[in-house]
């Protein structure tokens, strides 16, 4: 039979990341995206887990972060609700040591980490807005503050910086890119490769941190942590995809920009050197480049922290499931990139990458998303490619990966016939 097709997932991922990912309840989030002027006549009411203290104010502002984390995440106010409590805790904090003069009132890490990461957040929600004070770099350079204020009174905390390295993930596109045209100029922008370096050196150091305390472990292990591999990984796309909408619109008598073109159609840097991307868009083209190893490396540790827990709670379960999807994800990638044909060494690099891609989707298996189960199927037969045609191992490889997606088109009526027909089709002939 022929090879089948790649990417049976891809073009419906981003539409299941909104759909799938979050399993938060709506209701939460429903009819609340007032503007932040209503926010102090309005309330919200928020339900309170069994273990969250109802007298502890930062107890209740985690359970406001955890259910802004497992909304939808569409509720301004919610936001603002988050902020003006983290803003409030400060001050009290801030006035009792004023008032107390011999002893300094220390507020837990988490306040500081929640307000810079809710003002980052709010920045999504103010892209088109030019007022003073609200622009999308006022969101971030309050984020910033907040966070350096933590990390300055708590200089041995890890949590905090990992926050900052989220902070900043978020920035670089929201801000910086998203003013981006293949004529931008570096020295109109700050240094973006140092930036994403700068962000990565904090996931890293603060990492470092929260394996010397027992607690900051325990606070480690939260969605937050692993959507900061979210953020990069979509930085990443960003910065390879940058261009592409160029492309599309080029005008037939510049030979300049058909230059450019052919060069982008080809895989190569198409923006000039004085570009502000330029530099990390040629970090990223490299095989084996930091940003890879250290998405591996740091996920990978990631997955060991939220798998020592013998008996682990339903929400670690999930997130070792998450970490489990996206490293499988990410070395299906990994290997789709790669040049097999006539290149024994890759081809072999292939399979060893595709094989340990099929073990993490096989631990990320949710019985109630058939997405885990596409994304495998994804996987088996982008193995099964790398086989002769007919061969036993390619049948079986192809076999398995239509039993999922029939699992699947049967969950979602027909969301994945036409991916399926194609699968049966190939094995026919």
């Amino acid at each position: 039979m022929g090879k089948r097709q790649l990417g049976i997932g891809r073009n419906l991922r981003k539409r299941q990341k909104t759909e799938e990912a979050s399993k938060a309840e709506k209701k939460q989030a429903d009819g609340l995206k007032e503007s932040a002027e209503k926010d102090t006549e309005e309330y919200i009411t928020v339900p309170l887990d069994e273990e969250v203290d109802a007298e502890d104010p930062t107890s209740q502002l985690r359970a406001l972060w955890k259910t802004w984390l497992d909304s939808d995440r569409e509720s301004e106010l919610l936001l603002n609700g988050i902020v003006n409590e983290c803003d409030r805790l400060v001050r009290l904090a801030d006035k009792a040591s004023k008032t107390r003069k011999d002893q300094t009132i220390e507020l837990e890490s988490d306040v500081y980490a929640i307000f810079g990461m809710a003002l980052a957040e709010l920045a999504k929600f103010h892209t088109e807005d030019t007022t003073a004070g609200s622009t999308v770099k006022d969101y971030f350079d309050n984020a910033v503050e907040r966070i350096e204020l933590g990390e300055a009174r708590k200089p041995e905390n890890g949590i905090i910086r990992l926050a900052h390295a989220s902070v900043d993930l978020s920035r670089i596109p929201l801000e910086y890119i998203s003013k981006m045209d293949l004529d931008s100029k570096a020295k109109a922008f700050p240094n973006i490769e140092k930036l994403l370096d700068k962000a990565l050196e904090e996931y890293s150091s603060g990492y470092k941190l929260v394996k010397k305390d027992k607690e900051q472990e325990k606070a480690f292990r939260q969605k937050w942590v692993l959507e900061i591999f979210d953020s990069l990984d979509d930085l990443i796309d960003i910065v390879k995809s940058f261009g592409e909408d160029h492309n599309e619109q080029i005008d037939s008598d510049d030979e300049e920009s058909l230059e450019e073109a052919e060069a982008g159609a080809n895989g190569k840097t198409i923006v000039k050197k004085e570009h502000p991307l330029y530099q990390i868009i040629e970090q990223v083209e490299e095989d084996g480049n930091k940003y890879n190893s250290f998405f591996e490396k740091q996920l990978l540790n990631f997955l060991k922290e939220v798998s020592v827990a013998k008996k682990a709670t339903a929400g670690e379960e999930e997130l070792k499931q998450g970490a489990e999807s996206k490293l499988g994800l990410w070395l299906l990638a990994k290997a789709a990139e790669l040049q097999f044909e006539g290149e024994d060494k890759a081809h072999d690099e292939g399979i060893k990458i595709l094989r340990k891609a099929i073990e993490h989707l096989e631990k990320s298996w949710n019985e109630e998303i058939p997405s885990t189960w596409v994304d495998l199927a994804e996987a088996k037969i982008s193995l099964g490619n790398l086989y002769d045609d007919k061969s036993e191992e390619q049948d079986k490889l192809y076999e398995e990966a239509a039993k999922y997606l029939r699992k699947a088109n049967n969950a979602t009526h027909g969301k994945y016939q036409e991916i399926l027909d194609s699968l049966v089709d190939g094995e026919s002939n």
